[in-house]
């Protein structure tokens, strides 16, 4: 039973609240939820489905981050809500969804999973997550790495760390280990944006539970545009393992 390990998935799903009306939507649908370079987090879901493996806990995100990007902070309406992303529209003009409404849906849908969230007492959360290297959310950082492990994130010049240093060494060390062809960075990108997971439920010097922010790049495991099911096979048995060994190490 490895109950005391929670995995996020936040941003895997494609589903839009069945509030929100499809004939109130822009022609950018397609791009936004499944291009290359789509807000989607492409198989993830599936990547970080650890249950068969050792059995952890999973927090599924049912609503695509293209209606509500539930890793913002919930009182930031247009970060959480967003109207436009990477410059194109979301809705069509005369459609825009009023304050009241999506403050509503924020509400129904958001608050609930954070407060399943908050009753996991285990020992670890990794917050599970994609990247594909020339992503709009990249702005001007290189993807110098394959995979990117992180435990801060800065904000107005404040650096708030959700995972010790200590506990990020031991997971990037079994990582290298199962994988060692892989290049993997840890704080290399992503740092500057806001998670809510990380700030709400974070380590914070031992005031909640570590958190390891982790991004993987789809070429790893998408070649030609087509899932490799041997590769995402061989990803997620490695990440599993390593998962379960970090907590080992890091309660000796």
């Amino acid at each position: 039973m490895k109950e005391e390990i929670l995995v996020i998935i936040p941003h895997s799903s494609r589903k839009r609240p069945r509030e929100i009306r499809k004939e109130w939507l822009s022609k950018n649908q397609r791009y936004l939820l499944y291009s290359e370079t789509s807000e989607t987090d492409r198989y993830s879901e599936l990547l970080y489905n650890f249950g068969k493996i050792i059995n952890n806990k999973q927090a599924l995100f049912p609503i695509s981050k293209v209606y509500l990007n539930v890793c913002r902070n919930p009182n930031d309406l247009d970060e959480t809500f967003p109207l436009k992303i990477v410059n194109k529209e979301v809705y069509l003009d005369n459609e825009i969804p009023s304050e009241a409404f999506r403050r509503k849906l924020i509400k129904k849908y958001t608050v609930p999973f954070y407060k399943e969230i908050s009753k996991f007492k285990g020992d670890l959360i990794l917050n599970a997550h994609t990247t594909i290297s020339g992503h709009s959310s990249l702005k001007e950082e290189e993807l110098n790495h394959q995979i990117i492990i992180s435990n801060i994130q800065k904000q107005a010049g404040i650096i708030r760390k959700f995972a010790p240093d200590t506990l990020i060494k031991i997971y990037v060390e079994e990582l290298e280990k199962r994988l060692p062809n892989i290049k993997i960075g840890i704080n290399s990108v992503y740092v500057d944006i806001y998670d809510y997971f990380c700030d709400k439920f974070g380590w914070n010097n031992g005031k909640g539970i570590p958190i390891i922010h982790q991004e993987t790049d789809e070429g790893l495991y998408i070649k030609n545009n087509k899932l490799d099911k041997k590769e995402l096979s061989k990803l997620r048995k490695a990440f599993a393992s390593a998962l379960v060994e970090t907590v080992k190490r890091y309660k000796e």
